[in-house]
């Protein structure tokens, strides 16, 4: 035990140094480290979260501090730095909302926001519709900069070569193969990426209401398996953060992925290699879709760390066969048959592509539902200015 707090303390100072002297991608790799040794360190997990803040990952740093919060109520830096991240994170959303104009596309609406850009409705001259995800000034930075990343435990590949590759043979090859992924265009500032574009398709959100229903419970994963078969098969990539909000739907009843950055990632770095954070994402997402009693999971881990969380799938495991095989094949450890394209294509080979029309039907009518409520709302707005 001694050795692992002396360990902690090492990086911890490595990571305060490295702050000190505004390196934020060193200090923040360092507390990755001190927090893979103590994953409930609080003082890790504010030095990280202010390395994160003076970065620009905003979001990110709200989110260590809220774990500070939860374990230490009484932590006064934790409170201090909370107080400044909320303030810089208004600012910058209020910034993108009254955003006009993404290079010679006009912008239409403003659709929402995260950690990594900003996501709009836009079209070109010819009218031609396209959605816009444009990375926030840390991203850029971040994809584009030279040599490897060090905001993890270990550096890796940066995100340019990934969002490249994919652009270049997505357009040719998604389509075709009927999964979720959409032909991607990149956004360019001089020679940076800075964010991408791909055609508008008219989708429906995925509310909770939604996920009442089984069937769309199924074609969620089922979706999800089958892009994570193609980008293995294809490309040797995966997604290592797939929630229900990462998705949508058509009209049609198929699923599409709309999180296209750097959530998406090789699948030969220690990410993956050992870490295995593609059995993280996947034990998250079920978790979300069939664990009633389901608790947060914190997206920096490991296999190790999340397993516990499968008994919450035990009792949906006893209902779907393809659930228990990845139950069963977790708990064996056979993490490796993770990394096979050929077990999500077979996972997911019973799954439909597309809703059942009695489901699509009561999906559609809460869509038009809520719609309507939302012009009354407008109308009864205007009406009152």
């Amino acid at each position: 035990m001694f050795v692992h707090e002396e360990e902690t303390f090492d990086y911890l100072e490595l990571g305060s140094q490295f702050l000190k002297s505004g390196d934020f991608e060193g200090a923040i790799g360092a507390c990755q480290n001190a927090l893979y040794i103590n994953p409930d360190s609080a003082t890790a997990m504010v030095v990280m979260a202010d390395a994160l803040n003076q970065a620009g990952y905003v979001d990110a740093a709200i989110l260590y501090l809220a774990r500070v919060l939860l374990l230490e109520p009484g932590n006064i830096d934790a409170r201090t730095l909370l107080t400044k991240a909320n303030f810089f994170l208004d600012r910058r959303n209020r910034e993108i909302i009254l955003r006009k104009q993404i290079e010679d596309y006009s912008v239409i609406q403003y659709l929402g926001c995260g950690w990594e850009g900003a996501v709009y409705l836009t079209q070109n001259s010819q009218g031609e519709k396209y959605i816009a995800k444009v990375f926030h000034p840390h991203c850029i930075k971040e994809i584009n900069a030279q040599g490897p990343l060090r905001t993890l435990r270990k550096a890796v590949e940066r995100s340019r070569s990934i969002l490249i590759n994919l652009s270049n043979h997505l357009r040719h090859q998604a389509k075709k193969n009927y999964d979720a992924l959409y032909a991607i265009s990149l956004l360019k500032t001089g020679n940076d990426i800075s964010g991408i574009f791909y055609s508008y398709e008219h989708l429906i959100k995925i509310q909770n209401r939604h996920l009442g229903f089984h069937d769309v419970r199924i074609g969620l994963v089922g979706a999800f398996l089958r892009t994570q078969a193609f980008l293995m098969r294809n490309f040797k990539y995966c997604i290592v953060d797939a929630l229900p909000r990462q998705f949508m739907m058509t009209r049609t009843g198929e699923f599409r992925f709309i999180d296209y950055g750097v959530a998406i990632i090789p699948t030969y770095d220690f990410r993956c290699l050992e870490d295995h954070w593609e059995i993280v994402t996947l034990i998250r997402l079920l978790d979300r879709l069939f664990n009633p009693t389901r608790k947060h999971l914190f997206y920096e881990t490991s296999v190790h760390s999340v397993t516990p969380s499968l008994s919450g799938l035990y009792e949906a495991a006893k209902e779907h066969d393809w659930l228990k095989r990845i139950v069963c094949t977790i708990r064996e450890e056979k993490y490796d048959d993770f990394l096979d394209h050929h077990f999500y294509t077979n996972l997911a080979s019973e799954m439909p592509r597309q809703l059942g029309l009695a489901t699509l039907s009561q999906v559609l009518g809460f869509y038009c539902l809520s719609q309507g409520k939302r012009l009354f709302n407008r109308l009864h707005n205007a009406a009152h200015i």
